[in-house]
């Protein structure tokens, strides 16, 4: 593994990510010695959830870390409650907040279908599908397409950003950011929206945008990125190491490339 810290000069992505689960992938980048730049390009708020829709749930299904955080603002898990995990990283908000029995999926909806289908049973009792406002896919109304009992929870809404700040700008003018990380399709989309980053971008496009997945990746203008990469799983260790090779690759081949720092071995 390449670490970039052994490099007189260490990459600089911006993040995309809303606030506060910058922190994560910021520090998971740091860990191979990238640096970051935050830019977030939603900003999530509370949305009243109707409390009697999940009180009668046997199961509650989480397809965000922003879904678990507003539905636990709201109000507590009932004990015997299943829950299902779209992914490590709900799971880990879940297992933050005390809930650490989630049964989890591998970070797309298609997988936590496949896992609710293998382990749930129509009666078994309703499940309740807690959300955001904007989702890719109903798991709720795929489930109720499969016999099941069950709705959804809308817990949260993001807004998108309409303006970046100047010093992200400059960042872009100065060719210091060698690439974008998007983990939101809507973000991908709201970010290449601005004005200020079409004039700037489609002047001196940037290197690389890094997606989450292929659906996040169509939501990139190609005219502002030379390069739009994305994971083979939906999940952030895929995301980093698929930065990680890529920076790497860029780095040896480049002719200008900085050498690293001579290590002795052991």
């Amino acid at each position: 593994m390449l670490h970039f810290d052994h490099y007189a000069q260490r990459p600089k992505l911006l993040l995309t990510q809303s606030a506060p689960h910058t922190r994560g992938t910021v520090e998971a980048l740091a860990g191979i010695g990238v640096n970051c730049l935050a830019e977030p390009m939603l900003v999530t708020r509370d949305l009243t959830i109707e409390r009697d829709e999940a009180a009668d749930a046997a199961a509650l299904v989480f397809t965000s870390a922003n879904g678990v955080e507003a539905f636990l603002r709201q109000g507590r898990i009932g004990d015997n409650v299943r829950l299902y995990a779209v992914g490590p990283q709900t799971a880990a908000c879940l297992a933050q907040r005390g809930y650490r029995d989630a049964v989890v999926g591998e970070g797309d909806a298609d997988s936590l279908l496949r896992l609710i289908f293998s382990t749930w049973r129509p009666t078994d009792g309703k499940i309740v599908h807690v959300s955001g406002k904007h989702v890719k896919c109903d798991i709720a109304l795929e489930l109720r397409s499969w016999g099941y009992k069950a709705s959804r929870a809308i817990a949260y809404v993001a807004d998108q950003v309409e303006d970046v700040r100047e010093t992200t700008l400059d960042a872009f003018r100065r060719g210091s950011l060698q690439g974008v990380v998007y983990v939101s399709r809507r973000a991908a989309k709201a970010f290449c929206a601005i004005t200020e980053v079409q004039d700037v971008l489609g002047h001196k496009p940037c290197r690389f945008a890094f997606c989450l997945s292929e659906y996040i990746a169509g939501g990139i203008d190609e005219r502002l990125f030379r390069d739009i990469l994305w994971s083979v799983r939906p999940t952030r260790e895929a995301l980093v190491h698929r930065i990680e090779t890529c920076l790497a690759d860029l780095q040896l081949n480049s002719p200008q490339h900085i050498q690293p720092a001579r290590t002795e071995n052991v």
